[in-house]
């Protein structure tokens, strides 16, 4: 892993002990990798902090309508939110490669999950009629997340700032 890590927001050992690799073709998934504003490696995230999930792919073949994708589920494998490469190839957002080509993906994500653990699937698709997997690693990465107490609470915390006006006077709290 490149990069030097957050010591209050890494855990060491934290890593996923369910990884199934699903390696059609010579595409090589990499290094996955979250890491803050300021480039630091975490895996211990904090409830709407900004951060960016990075991953490297190399090439070992040569191939037409490639598209990614990536899946994060929640510690049961409930999905929490996608990148669909399917959708990403219908949209026109797909590469031709060549084979020693290598990419460095970036996923840019507010974090918006409740208190706990999380896994990211990765994946290579490329598309001729159907789709067609190169490679895809299931629980790729594992990260937690906490929340800094706040007086929001729910399965969404969405409300961040509440008003108050009594008429006499306005009132505004930060919630979280």
């Amino acid at each position: 892993v490149r990069g030097s890590f957050h010591p209050q927001h890494f855990i060491p050992g934290l890593k996923s002990n369910s990884l199934v690799e699903y390696k059609n073709s010579d595409v090589r998934i990499l290094d996955a990798r979250i890491v803050d504003t300021q480039d630091r490696i975490v895996n211990l995230l904090e409830f709407r902090n900004e951060y960016r999930l990075l991953v490297d792919i190399e090439f070992g073949i040569s191939a037409d309508n490639v598209a990614f994708g990536l899946e994060v589920n929640d510690e049961k494998g409930v999905r929490i939110t996608t990148v669909d490469s399917g959708k990403m190839f219908e949209q026109g957002f797909h590469y031709c490669v060549k084979e020693g080509d290598a990419f460095t993906l970036e996923y840019y994500f507010t974090s918006l999950f409740r208190t706990g653990l999380y896994y990211a699937n990765i994946g290579v698709s490329s598309f001729d009629g159907q789709q067609v997997i190169l490679n895809r690693i299931v629980d790729a990465l594992a990260f937690k997340t906490i929340k800094i107490e706040g007086f929001s609470s729910g399965y969404f915390e969405n409300i961040h700032r509440m008003t108050i006006d009594t008429g006499k006077q306005k009132r505004c709290i930060e919630i979280l």
